[in-house]
């Protein structure tokens, strides 16, 4: 019996069967389950509205600072905590597209971070590539 990769990735039955993508939050659930995890395979939209939320978050924590002076350690707690899961999301997002995670250090030189935001964008791989199995489109 084939395993359909959205069944790995949280999806129900009805998702894989009907084709339907995972809900946006399923999508944060999945980066966030994998935080200590870089082997497989991260979509486009797993990735980005993984960035969405811990964007949202972190303006939400900020303005929350400007009224609440505990809240500037809330916020930088946050930001220690998201450290992790940002780095292992980016990397599975990088197999995707079939390249190594230590691309993930492009931002450390001067052009790389614009080279690597091109890559997030690229679509993923839509066959099984040497990282694991394909992800679903999206």
């Amino acid at each position: 019996m084939p395993h359909d990769i959205r069944l790995f990735q949280g999806g129900t039955d009805e998702q894989v069967r009907t084709g339907d993508p995972l809900p946006p939050l399923t999508k944060v659930e999945l980066a966030l389950r994998g935080y200590f995890r870089v082997q497989g395979r991260a979509s486009r939209s797993e990735f980005w509205w993984f960035m969405l939320a811990t964007i949202l978050i972190e303006a939400g924590l900020n303005m929350l600072a400007a009224f609440l002076p505990l809240s500037d350690a809330i916020t930088d707690l946050f930001h220690l905590l998201m450290i992790i899961p940002g780095i292992t999301v980016a990397v599975r997002r990088l197999h995707d597209i079939d390249r190594t995670g230590w691309w993930v250090l492009l931002p450390f030189t001067v052009i790389g971070s614009l080279l690597l935001l091109f890559w997030q964008v690229q679509p993923g791989d839509a066959g099984p590539n040497r990282y694991t199995l394909p992800t679903p489109p999206g």
